[in-house]
């Protein structure tokens, strides 16, 4: 039955085009999947953090529209970037809900973090790094 009712989904939505209904189909399929390629698609607020902290150049589509009208992604890859050059890359992160530590390879970072329900940063605040 479940498989009748995915195809009945994804052919509604490849007629009807409603990109909300398709986002909503793969949040349920990735809720009743348990395969781990759709697990490791989720962008947990660790992950985002991780990515953040690792990346050489941060990228838009990680961040709500609303963020980067406060923040410019110039900004926020400035930031980013002379954090790094204090405490590294980081490789650990470890907390819940909002509030994590990032262990990066020469010192931690504080972090409050608020992702929205598609995995987009809405809000972070980086702490002293130490």
């Amino acid at each position: 039955m479940k498989r009748y009712s995915l195809a009945i989904a994804v052919l509604i939505t490849c007629i009807s085009g409603l990109p909300t209904f398709s986002h909503k189909l793969s949040v349920w399929a990735e809720s009743t999947n348990s395969s781990p390629v759709i697990a490791s698609q989720v962008v947990t607020p660790q992950k985002a953090i991780a990515r953040l902290l690792n990346s050489p150049k941060p990228k838009a589509e990680w961040f709500t529209t609303e963020f980067l009208s406060q923040l410019s992604l110039a900004q926020v890859e400035q930031i980013v970037a002379n954090l790094q050059v204090f405490v590294g890359n980081c490789q650990q992160v470890q907390g819940q809900d909002v509030s994590y530590l990032a262990i990066c390879d020469r010192g931690n970072v504080p972090i409050k973090i608020k992702l929205n329900p598609e995995g987009k940063i809405a809000a972070f605040f980086l702490g002293t790094a130490y």
